[in-house]
């Protein structure tokens, strides 16, 4: 066989693997990929209640677009929409996250999402008016912490001060107010240990009372024996040193509760179960177009040497 001939042969043939490699690709793109144009509205609905992730693509296996979830309750607008392999539907939306000027835009997973709007929740009720007072209190809560002194009448309020006010403590509250949960709160003032100033602030009155607490009592004095009078036999007495009486013991601080963030994914992510199939199926027909253009290198080849011969 000439070499011309021998070349438009191997050409032949990288042209129609090439082909099968571009067809065995664009058939599992358009299976994994193939999205069809909607608009409806639908509500985050996700069953362990931290909401949804949004993703670069119609998988879990796709990276999330920010590290926060969409909150459950939020009204998501679907513009696409593609059924993964695994059967799970998929919708493309853009959302903007708190904190942030721009909508991020991407795929969030259909299976935990309704189109029934969440019913809307009762107003909480109105704290009470606050009233002027002039009382004291002390501290007797429950736990033996103290309480802690916030910034304004509830618990979602900071704290003063890392610390807790013990429990004995006397209090004089100056004002009181009711929160809509029921709980009083009264305004005081209290110094710390080592401050050079007392701060003042909320305190819960749910755990205090009236009464003074009653005086511990102190420990009897060791009584001191006389001493004895020293021999002249018996060489002179060492004195002994004084034992060091223990520091006392450092108020133990009661650490802050961490607060969780946010990190559970939405779904157990079957990353193996997304895209096997698809993988698969693409190697199937990328084996089959190189057999397919083997075969037609070898019928090339056959058909010119039987021309020369």
């Amino acid at each position: 066989m000439k070499p011309g001939k021998l070349i438009l042969c191997l050409i032949l043939a990288m042209t129609m693997c090439a082909g099968t490699f571009a067809l065995a690709d664009a058939a599992v793109e358009e299976f994994w990929n193939y999205a069809y144009t909607v608009d409806k509205t639908i509500y985050v609905n996700a069953s362990d209640g931290m909401g949804l992730y949004m993703r670069f693509g119609p998988g879990t296996e796709y990276g999330k677009v920010n590290s926060r979830t969409i909150p459950n309750g939020t009204a998501v607008r679907i513009t696409q929409e593609c059924t993964a392999e695994n059967g799970w539907k998929w919708g493309y939306c853009s959302y903007a996250f708190p904190g942030e000027g721009y909508e991020d835009t991407g795929w969030i997973c259909l299976v935990e999402t309704t189109t029934k709007a969440p019913a809307s929740k009762p107003a909480p009720a109105a704290a009470s008016a606050e009233r002027t007072v002039d009382r004291v209190l002390y501290i007797a809560a429950s736990d033996g912490l103290g309480l802690y002194m916030r910034t304004g009448p509830g618990t979602d309020y900071s704290k003063v001060n890392s610390r807790t006010i013990p429990n004995g403590t006397a209090l004089h509250i100056t004002r009181e107010i009711t929160a809509a949960n029921g709980w009083t709160w009264g305004w005081c003032s209290y110094q710390f240990p080592g401050s050079s100033a007392p701060d003042s602030g909320w305190c819960c009155l749910v755990e205090t009372t009236t009464q003074a607490p009653s005086a511990s009592a102190q420990p009897a004095a060791p009584v001191q024996q006389p001493a004895e009078p020293v021999q002249e036999a018996v060489p002179a007495v060492t004195e002994q040193e004084p034992k060091e009486e223990p520091a006392p013991a450092e108020e133990s601080e009661e650490p802050e509760p961490s607060e969780t963030a946010e990190s559970r994914p939405e779904l157990q992510e079957q990353e193996s179960k997304t895209r096997a199939p698809a993988a698969y199926s693409s190697m199937a027909l990328v084996l089959i177009g190189i057999i397919v253009g083997i075969a037609a290198a070898a019928a090339v080849l056959l058909i010119f040497t039987r021309r020369k011969r």
